[in-house]
């Protein structure tokens, strides 16, 4: 299997919500992503309380910090991660591709 891993600044930023997560999900797979993983910035909990917005729809519309994703395969995921380092980003695994019988969502948020 693949692993998503998130980065910030040492690739091409991604557009806002899961639609790039979904770009990058061929069929018969989805994303499964941690919502652990990573710390949501304080702006998304303003933009929700404020907006009076679900959580689950912050996540679906908003990237919530993730930033861009990297689909990469499951071996080279550590080594992605460590790359992105040296280089000054702030990278770390935030979940993984995993079969799919084609029913819901092509990205789950796990807590």
């Amino acid at each position: 299997m693949c692993a998503l891993v998130r980065g910030q600044k040492a690739w091409p930023r991604a557009q806002a919500g899961t639609r790039p997560i979904e770009w990058a999900v061929p069929s018969g797979v989805r994303a499964q992503v941690q919502r652990s993983a990573w710390s949501v910035p304080p702006i998304f909990q303003t933009i929700a309380r404020l907006g009076q917005v679900e959580r689950e729809e912050m996540y679906r519309v908003f990237n919530m910090g993730i930033g861009l994703i990297l689909v990469v395969p499951e071996s080279a995921a550590q080594s992605v991660i460590v790359r992105a380092t040296a280089l000054g980003d702030l990278a770390c695994r935030i979940g993984t591709i995993v079969a799919s019988t084609g029913e819901g969502p092509l990205v789950e948020y796990v807590d």
